[in-house]
């Protein structure tokens, strides 16, 4: 049975942390009750929402391969993806890291933020070698396959 790849990351901590400090801020400010407090813990509080919403963002990254199905979420639906269904992938650069964009053999896409998981990346491209060999890939992906064959993570046997 398989289970989904767990976060990269520890999101806790900066929730914690902005979280305690937006609290501090608010109780001395209103302790305080300076000129134009209210405006100022108005845009702390927005600045503290947005921070929540980078970070419930990067929580939905999701990953699990059980079998020739991979089951990928960026944001807010899974998609269950069939490796004979993949037609190309290509590499992508995010702010958190490398990912991986899937087309489809019907030409949607499906992107997968691999940096935001453990082990993320090692873990789709040695999917899509054994599963979607006949998906075209981009040569970053390819160097990144090289890679993984190198330090002895991927069978040299396969395509």
């Amino acid at each position: 049975m398989s289970h989904p790849l767990d976060l990269a990351y520890n999101w806790r901590t900066p929730i914690l942390v902005s979280t305690v400090g937006l609290f501090a801020c608010a109780t001395l400010l209103v302790s305080q009750r300076a000129a134009g407090w209210v405006a100022v813990l108005a845009v702390l509080v927005v600045c503290w929402l947005v921070l929540l919403a980078v970070v419930w963002s990067r929580t939905r990254a999701y990953l699990e391969v059980d079998g020739a199905w991979a089951t990928v979420r960026r944001f807010r639906t899974k998609h269950r993806v069939a490796g004979t269904d993949v037609a190309a992938v290509r590499r992508l650069r995010t702010l958190t890291g490398p990912g991986y964009r899937l087309t489809l053999a019907d030409g949607t896409r499906r992107t997968v933020t691999t940096s935001l998981l453990r082990d993320g990346g090692p873990t789709l491209l040695r999917w899509l070698v054994r599963y979607a060999p006949q998906a075209t890939r981009d040569p970053a992906t390819e160097a990144a396959i090289d890679r993984l064959r190198s330090q002895g993570l991927l069978d040299s046997g396969h395509a």
